[in-house]
């Protein structure tokens, strides 16, 4: 099947201040992932991050959504379905990684943030 990336948006993002006074941050990432097949030939996918997830005295909070329209067309592999659990949350990654690296850069009390390289097909499994 070939498979095409027909766009990447952000459809929703939380950013917040809790504290100004930040000594250091670490990242607590949190991926959660919703496909949805509205035919036999299109794939949505919903690629929700959270950066502080469950960290008690988070000095911001920093959440938001991608979602990534696909579509395929003749056979073979990957199906959607199987492209679906691997290689559509990592194309994601890198807008998620800018939107970081940008918001954190403008706000003035933290250095950059940038998100490390991730093995999102693992953390995919280990959330199974």
């Amino acid at each position: 099947m070939s498979i095409k990336i027909e766009k990447i948006i952000l459809s929703r993002m939380n950013f917040e201040i809790i504290s100004f006074d930040v000594k250091e941050i670490s990242i607590a990432l949190n991926i959660d992932v919703k496909s949805s097949f509205p035919d036999d030939k299109q794939l949505v996918q919903n690629v929700t991050f959270d950066l502080f997830h469950e960290i008690a005295e988070s000095p911001i909070i920093l959440n938001f959504t991608y979602i990534g329209y696909y579509s395929g067309e003749g056979e073979g592999e990957p199906t959607l379905d199987e492209f679906s659990k691997v290689h559509a949350p990592a194309y994601i990654v890198p807008y998620a990684r800018e939107l970081v690296a940008n918001i954190t850069s403008r706000i003035g009390i933290l250095p950059t943030l940038v998100m490390p390289p991730l093995n999102i097909h693992e953390m995919l499994k280990e959330k199974e």
